[in-house]
């Protein structure tokens, strides 16, 4: 199973550093992090490239060419990724064991619907 993490980021090095840290330490070996990166003046292309050196994990460095918003560079991490599971993460987020061990469960959790033909329910209507 791979996952790709989205993360739009803009002009935190600290956080990023520490969320990046936290997705390398996880216990999931298919990850492919796509790094979303607004256009600013106060951190450069070559700080954020040294910084993502730093981890082992494949983190992908993306700049857009004007400040487009959050909900723009999740469009266009969504349409970078090659993965069949996405995760958006804020650079001022960070992840734990428990993070990526959810995603393995319900993933198992579809399969198995979809093998036992089970439904799924909703508040309102059956899905």
């Amino acid at each position: 199973m791979l996952f790709s993490v989205i993360i739009p980021a803009y002009n935190d090095m600290l956080h990023l550093s520490r969320l990046l840290k936290s997705l390398q330490d996880a216990p999931c070996n298919d990850i492919a992090t796509i790094l979303v990166i607004n256009d600013n003046d106060d951190i450069r292309d070559s700080e954020y490239e040294a910084l993502i050196k730093k981890y082992t994990m494949d983190v992908k460095y993306y700049r857009n060419e004007e400040n487009v918003g959050v909900k723009k560079k999740k469009k266009r991490g969504i349409s970078l990724s090659e993965t069949e599971w996405i995760s958006f993460l804020d650079q001022d987020d960070y992840v734990t064991d428990w993070y990526f061990k959810c995603f393995i469960i319900l993933k198992e959790s579809i399969r198995f619907r979809a093998a036992t033909k089970r439904t799924a329910y909703t508040k309102d209507k059956l899905l």
